[in-house]
């Protein structure tokens, strides 16, 4: 059998493989099989099948919370143990994975193993999640997507001392990082960390009702000095912003990538993080309500002109 699934692109297919081979000797030659699977049900020990699996995305297996063995409900639902499971695949070079409790989260980074093998994290209702610190994310070096969602208690804290030290001796932070969605988070004041995320390419927020800003560098105090060569969303080409009340800056500076803006209900957001001299006019597009637009607030009357043809009123 061996990499004969690689690519398998329909879902139904792959569930219907894993229930029919899950006991066949077959599957401990599977690498590279598992991707955008359909699985709702992992039965006890279901990886030890598969000691050579290689890659793994269990990110869009939503209704994934059912065990065959008897547990605690809380932490069946909140996918603890999926996480005790993933640890028995020793060869893992690349997992993307949805976590949907606390003390499954936990778990996951206590296991250097799936820390560096993991591409894409998606949290998910941690209610039992206050506080995140962002130092413990240090060793998810191939983190390429970060998805927060639901997370409603959820404060960001920066454990400053490890992350100067990670600036200083230039080790960095979220190098591979490209991709950010985080949805109905209401404690978050402002996203600040992503000045350490200087791939980033795509960023989506919604319906953060505290969300004052999203680069806030007095945030930093001493650390400004440390994180000074930083240029945050220096690559950003994508920003979706839906439902930010509190909304009032993106960034102090023009983004020179961006080709695509859309904003929705953020009545107190007044100025763009373009620039008629950095930003690339001809590749760019804005989208709002016409009221919104409206009251922007621009350096001039020429370069409100100027990007007025880049602007898509919302019809809906």
């Amino acid at each position: 059998m061996g990499d004969e699934f690689v690519g398998v692109g329909r879902q139904q297919t792959m569930a219907f493989w894993c229930k029919q081979m899950l006991n066949s000797q077959n599957c401990r030659q599977l690498k590279n099989g598992m991707r955008r699977n359909s699985l709702c049900q992992i039965t006890d020990n279901f990886f030890e099948f598969m000691p050579k699996l290689r890659v793994l995305d269990l990110s869009l297996n939503w209704s994934l919370s059912h065990f065959s063995v008897v547990e605690d409900s809380v932490q069946c639902g909140g996918n603890e143990l999926l996480i005790k499971e993933l640890q028995l695949l020793k060869s893992l070079i690349s997992l993307r994975v949805s976590i949907k409790s606390a003390s499954a989260f936990e778990r996951f980074l206590a296991s250097k193993n799936l820390v560096s093998c993991t591409q894409a994290l998606f949290l998910q209702h941690l209610s039992g999640l206050h506080f995140l610190k962002l130092s413990s994310l240090i060793d998810l070096k191939l983190l390429d997507e970060f998805v927060i969602c639901h997370c409603t208690s959820l404060e960001i804290d920066w454990g400053w001392e490890r992350l100067r030290h990670s600036m200083i001796t230039g080790a960095g932070y979220f190098q591979k990082l490209g991709r950010v969605r985080i949805e109905h988070c209401h404690k978050l004041k402002d996203l600040t960390w992503l000045i350490f995320a200087p791939n980033l390419n795509f960023l989506w927020i919604e319906d953060c009702s505290a969300l004052e800003e999203i680069i806030h560098l007095n945030k930093l105090g001493d650390g400004q000095e440390v994180t000074k060569h930083l240029d945050p969303f220096v690559k950003l080409k994508t920003l979706y912003l839906f439902s930010l009340p509190s909304l009032k800056s993106i960034s102090g500076k023009p983004l020179p990538c961006l080709k695509t803006i859309i904003v929705r209900k953020c009545a107190e957001l007044k100025k763009l993080p373009i620039s008629s001299e950095i930003t690339k006019i001809q590749n760019l597009t804005i989208r709002g309500e016409e009221s919104w637009w409206n009251e922007l607030e621009w350096e001039d009357v020429a370069t409100r002109d100027t990007f007025l043809p880049c602007f898509q009123a919302n019809h809906d």
